[in-house]
């Protein structure tokens, strides 16, 4: 449908936090391991990043675009089991959710804007080496088409 509908894009949402991911590979779903929130969630930005790279090299042509963003630090529920009075103060050097949209929105509707890119601040960056990694962009595609069929 995206290919049918092209030009088209592909906005991913990511995190700056994917420069701190690695790959557990051994143990992806935390089975055997001890769960660790930080890390968890660096590995599944380094994921997205992955991902998104995989994806650009398979539509490159189609005219759809593939791309995936930083939407900086943005107040959200994500730190909702902290203490009240911490997330109150959090929150008052976070960015708003329309504030955190703004990279997103650029990416997906700014002319020019190319394929199989990371961005913040509306600006495109170099994501990490692990993100760069052809092997490993190809590996968690291996894997995710198994384990979801």
């Amino acid at each position: 449908m995206l290919k049918a509908s092209a030009p088209a894009r592909v906005v991913v949402l990511s995190s700056k936090l994917h420069y701190q991911g690695k790959m557990a590979w051994e143990d992806l779903e935390y089975r055997n391991r001890k769960f660790r929130g930080p890390q968890a969630y660096s590995q599944s930005k380094l994921a997205n990043v992955l991902f998104t790279l995989a994806l650009a090299r398979r539509l490159e042509g189609t005219g759809v675009s593939v791309n995936a963003v930083h939407p900086g630090v943005v107040a959200t529920e994500l730190a909702r089991d902290y203490p009240a009075l911490l997330v109150k103060i959090f929150h008052m050097f976070l960015l708003t959710p329309e504030q955190g949209a703004a990279c997103s929105l650029h990416v997906a509707t700014a002319p020019g804007v190319g394929s199989g890119l990371y961005f913040e601040d509306s600006r495109s960056k170099k994501p990490s080496r692990e993100a760069l990694d052809e092997g490993a962009q190809e590996r968690l595609w291996s894997l995710s088409e198994q384990l979801w069929g």
